[in-house]
């Protein structure tokens, strides 16, 4: 069996457990569903799974009050390979953003390459921007991270994660 037909076997096998969930791949070679991380979410409806390939992905990402589910290869195949080369790149920017009262599982990435450059501290209020490097998770939501790797992030408050609010 080649690897395409095991991963599809175990990415249905492992979907079936969603009722109704609908699988989005990405992967930055035009061969999956999408090629960017955001573009999945943002089609994806509650409980669907984002299935991520190994790449660099840039740019910061909201799940805009969704319940998902965002995972790597790792959840197919755990190898920690597919943990360090499935970047989630801020760049510049908090990396992830789950901030609306959403339930969401993250499973297998390097969450990595935050900056808060601290030039708008004095101009807006610190809870509401600018906290969390690698996340930012404010009150209602409810994260699950797993076999991740949150690196090299920086902020006012909370540099590889923020977390504000009860219920979190």
């Amino acid at each position: 069996m080649n690897t395409k037909r095991i991963i599809l076997i175990l990415m249905i096998l492992f979907s079936s457990f969603y009722l109704f969930a609908t699988t989005h791949t990405v992967n930055l070679d035009n061969s999956a569903d999408f090629t960017s991380i955001q573009a999945a979410i943002n089609i994806a409806t509650h409980n669907d799974i984002i299935l991520v390939y190994p790449g660099r992905y840039v740019g910061s990402l909201d799940t805009n009050g969704k319940n998902l589910t965002l995972q790597s290869l790792y959840a197919v195949e755990p190898l920690q390979e597919n943990i360090e080369n499935t970047i989630i790149d801020g760049n510049l920017y908090v990396c992830i953003r789950i901030e609306n009262g959403e339930r969401v599982v993250i499973n297998g990435f390097t969450i990595s390459n935050n900056y808060d450059d601290g030039n708008t501290f004095l101009l807006y209020d610190i809870v509401t921007y600018y906290n969390g490097g690698g996340m930012r998770i404010m009150e209602g939501s409810h994260v699950q991270v797993n076999n991740s790797i949150i690196t090299k992030n920086l902020s006012w408050a909370g540099g590889g994660m923020f977390i504000w609010g009860k219920y979190v």
